[in-house]
């Protein structure tokens, strides 16, 4: 095929042609991005975030010095059209997809022709996916994804370890023609999430900004890999390592307000404990140390967080816990606890909730 320009501007997408000045991001990070304009090369800047970034003024090689690149292509969602004669399972479509991250089961439900899997780690999106979507499927484990996927929609988390995480097990599980499509609100876009979508997936394209919110698109040109997650990590005053999975909050280390909390736990004579919204479980093994007698109960929204716990808990114990993957403490015995340990404020991505 016959290359008549040799790139597209990084933001308005305008042809940029051969022998043409242009305007590249001073960030070495940003080569692959190229753009028509200062003007465009200043709506580049605030999605990145650079803290100190300029337009640089480059020309583009001549037509006859230039070897096409695939990379450098506008990529497309391609999802075959509907028909009112075509037969609704799945075989007839041939299109597996996956949903990463729909809230309340609104990508989910516009597709369930093609019968997308669906995954997400949040229990209050798990059960409004299901009610949403008439009792549909929704997966809990990044381990459970079956198959090769055709097309991805993600929504991109907060977490960037998680981002990861849920790459690397996706290399396991797309083809060459694979499609993944990434989508984010402008100011949440961190510059590593391009990262890692080139580290793990492949060159990555930008839609234009619509309603502050923006696509990033790839395809799948590298290898399969393993994720690095769960990590093992060494918490002070504990002299068992601690398993925390990729979407955990401040997985690396203990926050300042956790170990503050650690430090004021009480003794007594609790028969049980709840550790609400407990993370890896430290708070809930802390207490459990302190009160042996008394049995504790783990509850938290996020199913990673669950894991951690569960995981970290039969390291120091013997004797059961109770792990509840739910939102809060719902539909549980009433008067049924002595002491409720909360560490607040709980995360829901970028929102701070109740």
């Amino acid at each position: 095929m016959d290359v008549t320009f040799w790139r597209r501007c990084g933001s308005c997408k305008k042809e940029i042609g051969f022998n043409t000045v242009y305007q590249a991001c001073s960030v070495s990070s940003c080569g692959k991005f190229v753009f028509c304009s200062v003007d465009c090369w200043n709506q580049h800047n605030p999605v990145m975030n650079h803290k100190s970034a300029w337009a640089e003024e480059k020309r583009s090689p001549r037509r006859e010095d230039f070897v096409p690149d695939e990379a450098h292509q506008v990529r497309r969602i391609v999802v075959p059209p509907k028909s009112a004669d075509a037969p609704k399972s799945h075989s007839a479509l041939e299109t597996e997809v996956l949903i990463v991250g729909d809230a309340f089961g609104a990508l989910t439900s516009a597709l369930a022709r093609f019968e997308p899997q669906t995954y997400t780690d949040s229990f209050i999106s798990a059960t409004a996916i299901r009610r949403n979507t008439k009792g549909r499927e929704v997966l809990s484990r990044l381990a459970d994804l079956a198959g090769t996927f055709d097309l991805v929609l993600m929504k991109i988390p907060k977490n960037m370890s998680f981002f990861e995480d849920i790459l690397c097990h996706l290399t396991g599980h797309l083809n060459p023609s694979s499609q993944v499509v990434c989508g984010a609100m402008v100011k949440h876009l961190a510059g590593s999430s391009f990262d890692l979508l080139e580290k793990y997936l492949g060159p990555v394209t930008t839609s234009l900004a619509r309603k502050k919110a923006r696509l990033l698109f790839t395809s799948f040109t590298k290898a399969q890999v393993p994720s690095p997650y769960p990590m093992r990590v060494k918490i002070e005053g504990f002299e068992k390592e601690f398993l925390h999975h990729s979407n955990l909050f401040s997985r690396e280390k203990l926050d300042v307000g956790t170990r503050f909390f650690l430090e004021h736990l009480p003794r007594g004579t609790y028969q049980t404990i709840l550790d609400l919204g407990c993370a890896n479980g430290v708070v809930g093994i802390k207490a459990k140390l302190l009160n042996p007698g008394a049995k504790v109960i783990f509850s938290d929204e996020s199913f990673m967080a669950i894991e951690s716990a569960k995981a970290n808990y039969q390291s120091f114990f013997t004797d059961p816990a109770d792990f509840l993957w739910t939102n809060c403490y719902e539909e549980q015995a009433a008067e049924s606890l002595d002491l409720v340990l909360c560490n607040p404020p709980f995360h829901q991505q970028h929102t701070i909730g109740d």
